[in-house]
């Protein structure tokens, strides 16, 4: 009836088989529902890219962990990313660009904490609505992040120490959670909150053991015309 989070923590199976007219299927490695909407769990013994099958609309939490994939693609249809789903994946000596698809809308808690990639695209993830909290924590090397006018919020810790080297910001942002890019010390460039912004958490750009007020490489620091929230001054918001 039910798959738990971790049901299969520590397991490392080289094959997996269901019964046939059963609420599960297997493919490559994994375990999907019957009906390929759900991801449930990827072995640890697959190897190489991960290729997501095309049905797929949600992946379960801690679905994918520590599995050193090469390269992965998410179903053109998928819409959540469950809590921990890719925790600690991916081959570091490997060139890895996240690529989301227009049809997600929520990256979940911890989704990707700890992957090793080289850069992180959400310029087709036109649905985008949610990054959870620590959702690309420590994830090294995200690179130069532009989000989606259809962004609401960007959880605590959300991208902590992520080797983020540039944020863009659209309009229609609603809240930016504690510590959101807490860390990056080669976060630089202009950097401009939108006008939509209400919600601002603390230290969204601070580092640690620094004298400076955002421990990075922001040139400018502002608020968008047009703001009622906040308003920006010689590179503090107030």
């Amino acid at each position: 009836e039910e798959i738990g989070a971790e049901a299969f923590a520590g397991a490392k199976p080289t094959s997996l088989s269901v019964e046939t007219g059963g609420k599960l299927a297997v493919k490559d490695l994994s375990l999907y529902s019957s009906d390929f909407s759900t991801l449930f769990y990827v072995s640890p013994a697959k190897t190489g890219d991960f290729a997501m099958d095309a049905r797929v609309t949600k992946v379960a939490p801690y679905a994918a962990v520590r599995i050193p994939f090469t390269g992965i693609s998410f179903s053109p249809v998928l819409k959540e990313i469950g809590e921990g789903a890719f925790m600690n994946c991916f081959d570091s000596a490997s060139d890895i660009t996240l690529s989301f698809p227009s049809s997600l809308r929520s990256i979940g808690e911890g989704a990707f904490y700890m992957t090793k990639v080289d850069a992180v695209d959400f310029s087709g993830a036109t649905s985008l609505e949610t990054i959870g909290v620590s959702a690309f924590e420590m994830s090294y090397g995200t690179g130069a992040l532009s989000f989606p006018s259809s962004l609401r919020s960007i959880g605590e810790d959300a991208f902590y120490a992520a080797e983020v080297t540039g944020v863009s910001f659209a309009e229609g942002l609603l809240s930016i959670g504690d510590r959101a890019f807490f860390g990056n010390r080669n976060l630089g460039g202009e950097v401009v909150l939108p006008a939509s912004l209400s919600s601002l958490g603390d230290a969204i750009f601070g580092s640690w053991g620094t004298n400076t007020a955002m421990g990075n490489e922001i040139s400018s620091l502002s608020v968008a015309a047009g703001s009622t929230h906040f308003v920006s001054e010689n590179n503090v918001v107030y």
